[in-house]
């Protein structure tokens, strides 16, 4: 009575191979899907972990950690995948799927599961030592190489820049610069109509001077709203304009592109951002005290283009 519990008949050899290896076939897969999405995984945390690399404190500690997990996790997947296929092989020599079968999935399923939370434990601590070193992450620049239609309706929901400055002390006389057509030529252009403008702590923005002044990110902020008629407005912060663009060696620098000073980088990042204006010169709001005034370009410097 028992062996009725098995059915009837014997099992079809031939088919029950086939089945086991369509099975094995597929449970491979999910495994190395299982693996790839890992070193996907993987591969953002060293970025994170290399782009820091040169500030100190929680910086050496957070990246000591993620190397420990990095190691830590790929040894616990591999000890999952080897598992997962020395119970494939028991189970494939039973030959028999109605038996070997169901205990095949059960175990693909579960070898799935731990790869999946080991992966997502992975990945979410890689998130909060990322969050301990470096600002979150910023929208990049509108793309400038759009369709004549859609330029124009953007434009249309944009407060025209140049309008706002109404409400603003005209610029100060100084030697302003005459742009020469390029979009970086018209950023120095628009700054240095503000030359002699007291330098104050949170002041400026794209729409011009508040408060009296501009603060060093609220210049270059104004400059490249200016430069590209309202089409590319910056985060009004350092730790985030620093992420707004690409990076570019210091001695590629060009007028427009934002230069952050070496140092001037802090645990949290560049405390400081100048206007590369050409010709080994920046524009800048320096610090209180000061005023909107032309610098030399300090080729120990970070910079990144926007525009």
């Amino acid at each position: 009575m028992l062996a009725g519990l098995y059915g009837e008949g014997r099992p079809a050899t031939g088919h029950s191979t086939v089945m086991m290896r369509d099975i094995a076939a597929g449970m491979r897969a999910q495994s190395a899907s299982g693996l790839a999405g890992y070193t996907e995984a993987l591969g953002a945390h060293t970025v994170v972990a290399d782009s820091q690399s040169r500030r100190d404190g929680t910086v050496h500690t957070s990246v000591a950690r993620s190397g420990d997990g990095t190691v830590v996790g790929r040894q616990q997947l591999a000890h999952q995948l080897t598992e997962f296929r020395t119970r494939v092989q028991a189970l494939v020599s039973v030959g028999d799927a109605r038996f070997s079968g169901p205990a095949l999935l059960d175990t693909a399923q579960r070898s799935i599961a731990q790869a999946t939370r080991q992966v997502t434990a992975d990945l979410d601590t890689a998130r909060r030592l990322a969050a301990q070193i470096m600002p979150p992450a910023v929208a990049p620049p509108r793309p400038r190489t759009v369709p004549t239609n859609r330029r124009v309706r953007r434009r249309r929901r944009i407060r025209p820049v140049s309008a706002a400055l109404g409400a603003h002390t005209a610029p100060p006389r100084g030697s302003h610069r005459q742009s020469d057509g390029t979009p970086g030529g018209a950023a120095v252009s628009a700054a240095s109509g503000w030359l002699g403008t007291p330098y104050v702590w949170g002041g400026g923005g794209a729409n011009g001077p508040s408060g009296g002044g501009f603060d060093c990110s609220g210049l270059t902020q104004y400059a490249v709203a200016q430069a590209s008629g309202g089409e590319v407005v910056l985060p009004r912060t350092t730790y985030e304009q620093i992420y707004s663009g690409f990076r570019i060696h210091p001695r590629d620098a060009q007028p427009g592109d934002l230069v952050f000073p070496g140092s001037s980088f802090s645990a949290r990042g560049p405390e400081h951002v100048q206007l590369a204006a050409g010709g080994g010169k920046v524009i800048e709001a320096p610090y209180s005290g000061a005023s909107v005034r032309w610098s030399d370009l300090d080729h120990n410097s970070v910079v990144v283009r926007v525009l």
